[in-house]
């Protein structure tokens, strides 16, 4: 399987857990990607997952993916911090359980400025998640700093007329949500980028963002993202995407044979 072969090649895999079945959710449940009724029984799957794959590849498990955004939480019971933290805790619960080495971290938010009844604004959640006990049941913080069209090491609000809201840059979210952290007291921990990147071109179903950058410039930003988060010490594995579904959601990931795979290959470790 996945984990075996990786595992065989000394890779380490972080497994994101982001579905339910359909069976989990006959009550709740809207048609779309959705939490089970029941978070006991995201949480038990996890801690099943967390048991099978413990010491042989999987070193950490993302509880759930964008978890702010109606796309990916369709529930009767609405969009909300409480109901994605009572799926946290007992995941956190079931997985030290079955395996005490494995590295939990909370689902990364959509870097948004919504508060509507699709999405919610991706730093209020985080505060509101922290406000009902985050930081107990975390060992890093997940996060999708995508930058759109703007260089990784810049602050929030540098590119005029261009959406300078701080959720269209790569540091602008990194920053929002360390300022969230260290006002509730979690210093110590790490944020996750587990999904970040640059779109290129106009194609297919590339974002719209991809029309202002060129392949070697986004393979500059790849290189200039890792090494500001290098620098900082607060930011912990990081994980490339591209943002361009011209060939499906498995198209976000053709990095291999691009600028941006060789910058990356190239760069000082």
């Amino acid at each position: 399987n996945f984990v075996g072969t990786m595992n065989g090649k000394g890779v380490k895999v972080l497994l994101s857990i982001v579905k339910a079945p359909d069976w989990s959710r006959r009550q709740n449940g809207n048609p779309g990607e959705g939490p089970p009724d029941n978070m006991q029984d995201a949480a038990d799957f996890m801690g099943a997952a967390a048991g099978k794959y413990c010491g042989k590849g999987v070193e950490a498990i993302e509880v759930w993916n964008e978890q702010n955004l109606d796309v990916e939480w369709h529930d009767k019971r609405g969009l909300s911090a409480a109901l994605y933290l009572d799926m946290l805790k007992r995941a956190h619960a079931s997985i030290k359980a079955a395996c005490p080495s494995m590295i939990v971290l909370s689902g990364a938010p959509t870097p948004n400025g919504l508060n509507s009844g699709t999405a919610i604004d991706d730093v209020q959640v985080l505060q509101q998640m922290y406000q009902l006990g985050l930081k107990n049941y975390t060992d890093g913080i997940g996060s999708h700093p995508s930058g759109f069209r703007s260089p990784p090491d810049i602050p929030a609000g540098n590119l005029g007329s261009y959406a300078d809201h701080r959720s269209f840059f790569f540091r602008g979210t990194m920053d929002a949500y360390r300022q969230v952290m260290v006002a509730n007291g979690d210093a110590s921990k790490q944020i996750w980028p587990t999904e970040f990147g640059w779109p290129v071109g106009t194609g297919g179903g590339a974002h719209p963002a991809g029309q202002f950058n060129s392949p070697e410039q986004v393979a500059d930003y790849f290189v200039r993202a890792f090494k500001w988060a290098k620098a900082q010490g607060w930011v912990g594995v990081m994980f490339v995407w591209q943002l361009d579904f011209s060939g499906g959601e498995v198209g976000a990931f053709r990095v291999r044979g691009s600028p941006s795979f060789g910058a990356l290959q190239g760069m000082a470790k």
